[in-house]
């Protein structure tokens, strides 16, 4: 927009100073798209820099989860419009259901903070086992902890493990949890 600013001086003469002010207004909004387009690029690699870090997590935390099998065919067919995944035929597998036995009495008597907190001990040290013995966490559920196996033996070793990690954990802070 030009913006005329009419001076009189003597007889009817005048100057026309509106192209300067044209200018330095153009200037100035230009400076100003700038600075908005500056700080929106920022905003846009701050968020792009957290959905990747997201996203990783995302990814670990599928790949402790599902079978690697299943996660190649989900990554494979992310971009396509039908997603499909192979039906496989397994001779054997094994789940294994656990339950902390004395789990209600004690979290009625806690604060939630203090048994998720404890839960989350738990099973992370299920967790670690959990490959290591060629195992796929199912779920948690409360205090149960599922997860299965294709060879019955890597089962019954996780069994066996987790057993340990519980009697460990009770000898520490006997809280009388027993697994089961």
């Amino acid at each position: 927009k030009l913006i005329l600013i009419v001076l009189m001086v003597n007889n009817n003469s005048f100057f026309f100073i509106g192209r300067f002010i044209s200018v330095i207004i153009i200037q100035i909004s230009m400076s100003i798209h700038a600075r908005i387009q500056e700080i929106s690029d920022r905003r846009y690699y701050v968020m792009m820099q957290c959905l990747q870090s997201e996203n990783k997590i995302m990814q670990q935390v599928l790949t402790e989860m599902i079978p690697p099998s299943f996660n190649n065919v989900i990554v494979s067919t992310k971009n396509e419009t039908e997603k499909t995944i192979p039906i496989k035929s397994y001779s054997q597998a094994t789940v294994l259901y656990s339950d902390i036995q004395g789990f209600t009495n004690f979290s009625s008597t806690r604060q939630p903070k203090e048994v998720i907190q404890l839960l989350r001990e738990i099973f992370r040290e299920f967790d670690k086992k959990l490959t290591k013995n060629g195992n796929f966490k199912l779920d948690t559920i409360g205090d149960a902890y599922v997860c299965m196996s294709l060879n019955p033996e890597n089962i019954c070793d996780m069994a066996f493990d987790m057993q340990k990690i519980m009697n460990n954990f009770e000898s520490k802070s006997h809280l009388g949890l027993l697994l089961r």
